[in-house]
């Protein structure tokens, strides 16, 4: 991996969601950061634009390229520092499974 090319900052997020309740009795959904500050190479896949009900959607598809961590699961949520935009992660994948890079793919939160 060409480190030179890892040019934007993520945080790795991980929603939790406590036992305790709201007012109104909705459980209360906290989201905590397990990794900050890691360095990736951004690439866009697809991105499409369309409108319901007179509102206007965003949906895009996303791979980042990093150093290989374990604390990424398909649970996750990653926060493109620079763009301050989260995305789902749909899928991860260790490259040769050699545990120096990882591929993840992720679809943005509207």
């Amino acid at each position: 991996m060409n480190s030179g090319k890892l040019d934007r900052l993520i945080n790795i997020r991980e929603q939790v969601v406590s036992t305790s309740r709201s007012t109104d009795g909705a459980p209360i959904i906290t989201t905590s950061t397990i990794s900050s500050n890691v360095w990736a190479k951004k690439e866009p896949l697809t991105g499409r634009e369309y409108f319901t009900q007179d509102q206007r959607y965003y949906d895009s598809d996303i791979r980042y390229r990093l150093r290989h961590t374990t604390a990424i699961t398909e649970t996750c949520k990653i926060h493109d520092v620079y763009s301050s935009v989260d995305y789902d992660v749909k899928m991860f994948q260790d490259i040769d499974d050699r545990h120096r890079e990882l591929i993840v793919l992720g679809k943005r939160i509207k």
